[in-house]
């Protein structure tokens, strides 16, 4: 192989190596996206667990309200 050859081989390696951190950092934040949409869609869950568990529970408004100020 001659030095032009290896220049070459070596800038084709460069430039597949920099588009899989460049995809590697696409994933990532994806991931991050769909985490904090994991997360907001938890805390809301269990927002309405809350809720249900009142509703069921056949307490009025006021009854809710005296018992979360506690």
């Amino acid at each position: 192989m001659t030095k032009e050859e290896i220049k070459f081989y070596k800038e084709q390696q460069q430039k597949v190596e920099e588009g899989y951190r460049f995809k590697i950092k696409t994933l990532q934040g994806e991931v991050e996206a769909r985490d904090n949409c994991i997360q907001s869609l938890t805390d809301e869950n269990e927002s309405l667990r809350e809720q249900i568990a009142l509703l069921q529970s056949g307490l009025t408004g006021e009854e809710v309200d005296y018992l979360e100020s506690r």
